[in-house]
């Protein structure tokens, strides 16, 4: 792999109702704080440390995922066809 791409969103509630449309979130089985700890804890010892890496060579992009999913998809195509540009130079 020759980069890496992060999401970014702050559309984050803890509510059960959506903030952008007020619409009713579904609370799944693995939505538990026990379940969402172990995610964090795996998160910081085998995410992090690849992402670290990655900013540190310049090769990680971060995408604004509070916009609309065409504006996320367009931005993450152009990050893929600018890396295939370049490797292509």
């Amino acid at each position: 792999m020759d980069g890496s791409i992060t999401f970014t969103c702050s559309h984050l509630s803890s509510t059960s109702c959506c903030d952008l449309d007020g619409s009713k979130l579904v609370i799944r089985d693995d939505d538990r704080q026990e379940v969402i700890s172990g995610r964090l804890t795996a998160y910081e010892n085998q995410t992090r440390p690849v992402a670290d890496y990655y900013r540190v060579q310049r090769r990680l992009v971060a995408v604004n995922a509070d916009r609309t999913v065409e504006e996320v998809t367009a931005q993450i195509l152009g990050v893929i066809d600018r890396h295939c540009q370049d490797r292509s130079a």
